[in-house]
């Protein structure tokens, strides 16, 4: 199925661009960080086996791929291919121990990010731009692993918004959006065959810098 996605995203934005005049095509990087502040997680494996997991810290994220970009009725359109690397940082505590001390558990995951923004351009250096992004996951490692009954379910796909300015300085540009979802955070999380996930959707601010050809 994710490789179905993967395609059938992939083959739109290739499509798309011989539909349209005055292609740019250009490489990019950038940093992300996330905003998220949700309530602990209590999980119970059995009566005698509970704990609480709390979100530390989300992290942030780097991200480097492609676009192209492209005038349509007036708009211009722009799809991109990213890959995406983030991490976060959970606290667990074991309710059912003596000492209650918290555990620190580390977890980092790979995603490719296609986003596909239509905006406007003011002049010749402002844009504005907004559309839909897919996430698709590729990889990712947990120490959360080594918790009794976890298991780590990751959808093949999830999605969410992007909405931003960019400014075009040549062939440079410098972008900034705001990322928004349509998940809640650790959507992915599996305890003893049971799903949890936090009571907050995530949101990111992204700043990338670009070259054209």
């Amino acid at each position: 199925m994710r490789k179905f996605m993967i395609a059938a995203v992939c083959s739109a934005v290739a499509y798309l661009p011989l539909q349209a005049q005055s292609v740019k095509f250009g490489l990019k990087v950038g940093i992300s960080t996330t905003d998220v502040a949700p309530s602990d997680l209590t999980i119970r494996n059995s009566a005698t086996d509970s704990f609480r997991l709390k979100l530390d810290n989300a992290g942030y994220g780097y991200q480097f791929g492609a676009f192209t970009r492209f005038k349509l009725l007036g708009l211009f359109v722009q799809p991109e291919l990213l890959f995406n690397s983030n991490k976060a940082t959970y606290k667990l505590k074991n309710l059912t121990s003596a000492t209650g001390v918290d555990s620190i558990r580390t977890e980092t995951y790979s995603r490719l990010d296609i986003p596909i923004l239509i905006g406007y351009r003011f002049g010749g250096m402002l844009r504005l731009n907004a559309g839909p992004i897919a996430h698709i996951n590729i990889s990712s490692s947990s120490d959360l692993t080594n918790t009794h009954g976890y298991e780590q379910k990751f959808a093949s796909a999830t999605w969410g918004y992007q909405a931003g300015v960019g400014l075009d300085f040549g062939k440079l540009g410098i972008d900034l959006r705001y990322e928004g979802n349509f998940t809640n955070y650790g959507d992915h999380l599996t305890f003893g065959g049971k799903e949890y996930t936090f009571d907050k959707k995530p949101s990111r601010l992204v700043a990338s810098l670009a070259y054209s050809f």
